[in-house]
C-alpha cells in the first residue's frame, strides 16, 4: 500500500489518518443504494496502454468525458440525472470536474461535490424540495 506524505505527517503528529477518497466513495454509494430510490453507479475513468500496430503503444480512454463525476445516478421517481464528485475534506475538484458539474446543472441535473454522506443528504434534500 502506498502511503502519502499527508498520511505520514498525520502519523508523526499523532492525528488520525485522513480517510481515503475511495472509502468515502464506497460509503456514499452504499448509502445511496440503500436509502435513496434510483439507479446509482460508480464511474471509473482512466487510460489503458496497449500494444498497437507497428510496435507503438496505443492509449485507450474509458469511463466517459474528462472531468466526469465519481458517482452518477438517476433519481427516482423524477428521473433527474445526478452527478456527485467525491473529495476528501480539504481537497477541491479540478477545473475539468467543476466544468462537468456545471454542464450537468445547465441541463437540469443535480450536481455537487460531496465529502461525506451528510453532504449527499443535504444536497439531494435541497434539490428535491
Amino acid at each position: 500500500m502506498n502511503v502519502t506524505r499527508e498520511q505520514l505527517d498525520a502519523k508523526r503528529k499523532g492525528r488520525p489518518l485522513p480517510r481515503p477518497e475511495t472509502e468515502i466513495q464506497s460509503a456514499i454509494l452504499a448509502y445511496l443504494r440503500a436509502c435513496v430510490p434510483g439507479l446509482w453507479e460508480r464511474n471509473n475513468r482512466g487510460v489503458v496502454r496497449t500494444p498497437g500496430k507497428g510496435g507503438r503503444d496505443r492509449l485507450i480512454t474509458y469511463g466517459g468525458m474528462e472531468g466526469a463525476s465519481d458517482i452518477k445516478g438517476i433519481l427516482a421517481p423524477h428521473g433527474r440525472a445526478v452527478a456527485i464528485e467525491v473529495k476528501r475534506p480539504g481537497d477541491n475538484p479540478t477545473v475539468e470536474q467543476q466544468a462537468y458539474l456545471e454542464r450537468v446543472r445547465r441541463v437540469g441535473g443535480i450536481a455537487f461535490v460531496a465529502r461525506s454522506i451528510d453532504d449527499v443528504r443535504r444536497e439531494l434534500g435541497a434539490a428535491t424540495r
